[in-house]
């Protein structure tokens, strides 16, 4: 992107006017036409009442069909969900069929908790859960994986880039290591999606959840789950919603036929709102590309790289680009005074237990991360 794409591209995000925003793993900044979405929710339930549902519907295929080049994936494969708990839910009620004989499920120590969780409370149901360590505390060595799954192993469950390293997963390689030992894989991809491409239809991935919180502009509410339909016929799901029937609106109360796609995967009463909130975000981020995105990512965060280099900070993710999601995150005992301290001049980072964590979108720019890296130097020379 030139430097007058960026500025006019920053028009839609008001937050950058006064605040130097480099949080966006955490929340992306919320687009102008968003707010003209929601409204224009609000006025079709004000003016309509139940009439509204006649477009409040037809816009969770809108968000799918937004979603649908994103994850290169065909949107019959992909089911809208409040959050990637409900949608790890779902997964988790495919999966049970196969826990009384392959009881395992393997994950990282790098993972963010709510991927692990959801194993963790079905020890009761006799689910062991084998957490893989990491040998240099940025990633899993593929090795690593491979040993600590066996024929015993259900699922493998883990982030496609980790949220307190930015170390991307080589999914496809891990895809296979599972599948070989009989295993199903689910991907948390909520730190990865709007980052970079994804091929998730050539991905061999079962699962891939993610979210649209973060690098898609679109606020809490909105998340998806993507599973081909070859998972879904072998691997149905053992908990339903009226809305993931075949003929919802017939009412069946005495048999069960779900939808013919990822719509069986849906659970209850969409949160319509969310749905229209995320559409510019998705809009937005599929007007720019994701191959743009990625760039801007590797510029900005190159920039950041050699403008810190000087500073007492050890850097907590990889050098090299090839493996570098869109964080940058670097150790220090002194991360919740510096995120504070930031704060109250309006620079806006984050922070996860000794370390900071920046995450520049791609309206960010390159004097901005300068600016940053001042502000960072004056705060460490205290």
């Amino acid at each position: 992107m030139t430097d007058q794409e960026i500025l006019t591209i920053r028009e839609e995000f008001p937050l950058l006017h006064h605040q130097l925003y480099l949080n966006n793993c955490s929340l992306g900044a919320l687009p102008k036409r968003s707010t003209q979405y929601i409204q224009h929710f609000l006025d079709l339930w004000n003016e309509g009442g139940t009439e509204a549902w006649k477009e409040w519907f037809p816009q969770l295929q809108r968000i799918k069909d937004l979603l649908s080049p994103i994850l290169s994936a065909s949107s019959r494969d992909i089911a809208l969900s409040p959050n990637v708990s409900t949608a790890l839910t779902m997964v988790a009620s495919m999966v049970a069929p196969l826990f009384p004989k392959r009881p395992k499920v393997v994950v990282s120590e790098l993972d963010f908790p709510t991927t692990v969780y959801q194993w963790l409370v079905k020890k009761p149901l006799g689910v062991e859960v084998v957490v893989v360590k990491s040998r240099d505390g940025l990633t899993i060595d593929l090795d690593d994986w491979a040993k600590a799954i066996d024929t015993d192993t259900a699922l493998v469950a883990t982030g496609h880039v980790f949220y307190l390293t930015s170390a991307i997963q080589d999914i496809e390689t891990l895809a296979q290591i599972a599948h070989d030992k009989g295993a199903l894989i689910a991907i948390d991809g909520y730190h990865a999606v709007g980052t970079f491409p994804l091929q998730l239809h050539q991905s061999h991935v079962d699962f891939y959840v993610g979210g649209v919180l973060k690098w898609l502009l679109g606020g809490p509410g909105t998340a998806f789950l993507w599973t081909p339909e070859h998972i879904r016929r072998a691997f149905p799901p053992t908990v339903a919603s009226w809305l993931g029937s075949k003929e919802p609106f017939a009412f069946h109360n005495t048999r069960w036929e779900p939808a013919d796609d990822a719509t069986q995967l849906e659970f209850g009463t969409p949160p319509v709102q969310a749905l229209y909130q995320a559409q510019g975000g998705l809009e937005i981020i599929n007007q720019v590309g994701l191959e743009t995105i990625r760039q801007r990512h590797l510029t900005l965060s190159r920039r950041l790289l050699q403008q810190t280099a000087h500073l007492p900070l050890r850097l907590h993710s990889p050098i090299d680009d090839e493996k570098r999601g869109g964080m940058v995150l670097f150790e220090t005992q002194r991360a919740h005074e510096i995120v504070q301290q930031l704060a109250q001049q309006h620079v806006i980072i984050d922070e996860r237990p000794g370390l900071l964590r920046i995450s520049p979108h791609f309206y960010n720019t390159e004097d901005e991360i300068d600016q940053f890296v001042e502000y960072l130097t004056a705060l460490l020379a205290k």
